[in-house]
């Protein structure tokens, strides 16, 4: 029978063997997971992205009006201004589904899902309106949240 302290001891000698092992292949391990990562890239499929506006608005401000997405093997999915132009919560909530419309398209398709890679024209203009509804404290919000790497500790 084992006793609970040679069961400690056992499992204690296991992680410290998986553990040498990881440190001693880590270069081997990490190259293949590199490489299976990038033999899947090849496999996955662009969505294009782009948005157009015509007209003003009150303000004088170009109203964005149309926004399109699709993939060169036809994936197609588009956002149309119901009022005077997109709000920003329509333009949001229409990014954030694009991957399950595309998805769904796939099923229909009898096509195998890989998660797409996104892109987008000039996007820096479409940011512009993409967040022209929110104020100086939301935008100041989104800018300070934004990923970044930690300082360096000493």
């Amino acid at each position: 029978m084992v006793t609970s302290e040679q069961l400690r001891t056992f499992k204690a000698a296991r992680l410290a063997a998986s553990r040498r092992y990881k440190d001693n292949h880590r270069l081997r391990i990490n190259a293949g997971r590199r490489a299976r990562k990038r033999s899947g890239m090849d496999q996955r499929e662009w969505i294009f992205v782009d948005g157009e506006g015509w007209g003003e608005d009150a303000l004088g401000r170009q109203c964005y009006r149309l926004m399109t997405a699709a993939t060169d093997s036809g994936f197609e999915d588009s956002l149309v201004a119901q009022g005077e132009r997109l709000e920003t919560a329509e333009i949001l909530d229409w990014l954030c589904w694009l991957v399950p419309h595309y998805r769904a398209w796939c099923k229909r398709q009898k096509r195998d899902y890989i998660k797409p890679q996104l892109a987008g024209f000039g996007l820096g203009y479409d940011y512009a309106h993409f967040l022209l509804d929110l104020d100086l404290g939301q935008l100041e919000a989104i800018f300070h949240n934004q990923d970044h790497e930690a300082p360096c500790s000493n």
